[in-house]
């Protein structure tokens, strides 16, 4: 079980940070799974464009590899599959299969906070995200079904806060600092003797983004938290990420005023930096009984068993020559490759149980060794 917990830990921390190729398994019936966030995709897009409405339309009544529960995504889920390796589009496009390579946008779900009037949408050619789309403007859709986990934070009860997704994050922020010093400030900060702080990534520093919330765009659950600085306004946060073919001049930024994101001169000196710093994988975990243990139990997670039994064909042609004898070995293999399906998804199912209990009693792990260490302090101090 511990290996367990390590591997996934490797996962968690990776997660946000890895781009999408290396986490997409390509199901083999046009469509495409999310090994973490667990989204499943259509592999390909809508072939023309259209109004959202009818974009929208055109998801729900979608039915590929068997599913009818396709949906257009949001824009939380939509910007996941981006890729900001490339450009032209910003997409892996051995993985997806793309419309156009330039000046494509594509409809979520989502309507902007600030302007209900207008739509969220996304260039795949450059990945820019923007809130300034008609609803009667035309653009491309890629549907998408399931759901995807939800970013929660826990206050560790002191200037940081811990994502569900691995990252410990500060609560203070620096602002007036170009692209490379934003990158020193985080490497030279040092909060509770905790340093090997990092600038975020795109894809990490977009959890933190609540895009139904303006001014700031962040979560109500982080708004609340004592200390967090949510600075209201024209705020743009510098990322680690570089712009794909300018890498050399300019860098990803995110406004927390309403989650507008775009690449950015590197040597603009007034923006703000949000640093990031990797949880520690400590065995600890949540007493549920007592909250003052000294060492807690190893919590294990959550065993899920797969309950889809199926059947397979036998592959075997031999001795098969005839016309009719092929048309019904056919028929055979066709009904086993149904039984495979719901065997598939069923595991797929399972599988993204046991990765939530998982995360989840790792999380606990993490809490109860901040709890462990502030306690620590505190005692060291009387």
């Amino acid at each position: 079980m511990k290996k367990i917990l390590i591997t996934t830990l490797i996962v968690v921390f990776l997660a946000a940070a890895t781009p999408a190729s290396a986490t997409v398994t390509d199901n083999g019936d046009e469509t495409l799974t999310d090994d973490v966030t667990g989204l499943m995709w259509t592999k390909s897009d809508q072939s023309q464009e259209e109004v959202k409405v009818t974009a929208c339309a055109y998801c729900e009544g979608l039915e590929v590899a068997d599913y009818t529960d396709w949906r257009a995504p949001t824009i939380e889920e939509l910007q996941t599959i981006i890729d900001y390796r490339y450009d032209s589009p910003a997409i892996d496009g051995s993985i997806f299969d793309t419309i156009t390579t330039t000046d494509s946008e594509y409809w979520y779900s989502s309507t902007p906070q600030l302007n209900t009037s207008l739509a969220w949408g996304i260039n795949t050619s450059s990945g820019i995200i923007d809130s300034t789309y008609s609803f009667y403007q035309k653009q491309y859709i890629r549907c998408v079904r399931g759901d995807m986990v939800k970013t929660t934070f826990v206050d560790n009860g002191d200037q940081t806060v811990t994502s569900n997704d691995g990252l410990v994050w500060s609560k203070h922020t620096s602002t007036s600092t170009n692209w490379d010093e934003a990158n020193d400030y985080c490497s030279n900060l040092v909060i509770d003797d905790m340093s090997d702080w990092f600038l975020p990534t795109i894809e990490e520093l977009r959890t933190l983004v609540a895009y139904d919330q303006v001014n700031p765009a962040v979560d109500e659950s982080l708004k609340s938290l004592p200390d967090f600085e949510a600075p209201t306004g024209e705020a743009f946060y510098w990322t680690a990420t570089e712009q794909s073919g300018n890498s050399e001049n300019n860098a990803w930024q995110i406004n927390f005023y309403n989650g507008y994101t775009a690449p950015a001169v590197k040597t603009l000196a007034d923006r703000w930096v949000r640093c990031a710093h990797e949880a520690p994988p400590e065995n600890f975990c949540d007493c549920p009984v007592c909250q003052e243990c000294e060492v807690c139990p190893v919590c294990e997670p959550e065993i899920v068993t797969v309950k889809s039994p199926c059947s397979c064909g036998d592959c075997d042609l031999t001795g098969l020559t005839t016309y009719n004898e092929l048309k019904a070995k056919r028929s055979e293999l066709s009904k086993a490759i149904k039984e495979l399906k719901k065997c598939h998804s069923a595991a797929t199912r399972a599988m993204y149980k046991a990765h939530k209990a998982e995360r989840e009693a790792l999380m606990a792990k993490k809490k109860a060794e901040y709890l462990a260490k502030l306690k620590a302090k505190k005692n060291k101090n009387k």
